[in-house]
């Protein structure tokens, strides 16, 4: 993990405090989105469709199946992901390590296991970043107070196995921000699910491409991509990963 953030770099922004309450961003927590597969619990349980993109928060669909994401990408980390060899089971998730990167398959207490690299992005939804900016307007001009559900919050997405490619194509964005000495957040990226078939049969599976069009970010939503940017470069922030381990195919590694 990275440094542990200091009191003061981790406090939220311009939230005031009710006497005995004190919120920082390790406090909050922020949702992760899963690609669903034909054996996801959520859809043996009819709750989601194969190929719909969720939000783990109150499972809500944010890209049905053919349809698209637009993401503001902020940070991204590694990270290695334990599951049981016969059935993909997951197990737990791992920091990552260089020195393990050789070690894909492994004994455990018994039992065989496997470890498959995981590409961790951190990014906004546009669509939830633009409605916040419309209530924000909307609340100041008729002075009444924003609905607290039109705040937006960062995502957590995960590429692994075989959509570990398009989240090589996300640290493509990264690096090609860094080397015009940019911020990742001032470009956007299209994320949708693909369906494909191999010898472990069919699912779906990440596709990023850059995205071109679009209004550009407002200061005040540049400036809120910051602020979470920083957060999140020293791991100040908290991921709801209730959604793990729900049944999710992991195909065939890609490296």
């Amino acid at each position: 993990m990275g440094a542990v953030a200091k009191k003061e770099t981790t406090e939220l922004a311009e939230v005031p405090m009710i006497q005995g309450e004190h919120i920082d961003a390790r406090d909050v927590l922020l949702p992760s989105l899963y690609l669903m597969q034909s054996n996801s619990e959520w859809v043996v349980n009819e709750k989601t469709k194969p190929g719909e993109i969720v939000k783990s928060t109150g499972q809500q669909v944010v890209a049905p199946r053919d349809g698209t994401l637009v993401i503001v990408p902020l940070a991204f980390n590694k990270s290695f992901r334990i599951v049981e060899k016969a059935g993909n089971k997951w197990v737990r998730n791992e920091e990552f390590d260089p020195g393990k990167a050789d070690e894909w398959d492994f004994m455990e207490n018994g039992k065989p296991l496997k470890r498959v690299s995981c590409i961790n992005v951190y990014a906004y939804l546009q669509k939830e970043l633009e409605a916040q900016s419309v209530a924000q307007a909307e609340a100041q001009k008729s002075g009444e107070m924003m609905d607290v559900s039109q705040v937006a919050l960062p995502v957590l997405i995960t590429f692994r196995s075989t959509g570990y490619r398009a989240g090589k194509e996300v640290i493509t964005h990264f690096a090609l921000a860094q080397k015009c000495k940019s911020e990742p957040y001032t470009g956007k990226l299209e994320l949708s699910a693909i369906k494909q078939t191999n010898d472990d049969g069919t699912f779906y599976t990440y596709q990023v491409k850059p995205f071109r069009g679009g209004q550009k970010l407002t200061p005040e939503q540049l400036e809120e991509c910051k602020q979470w940017r920083q957060l999140m470069l020293v791991n100040a922030v908290k991921v709801d990963m209730s959604g793990e381990g729900i049944g999710e195919t992991v195909a065939s590694q890609e490296y």
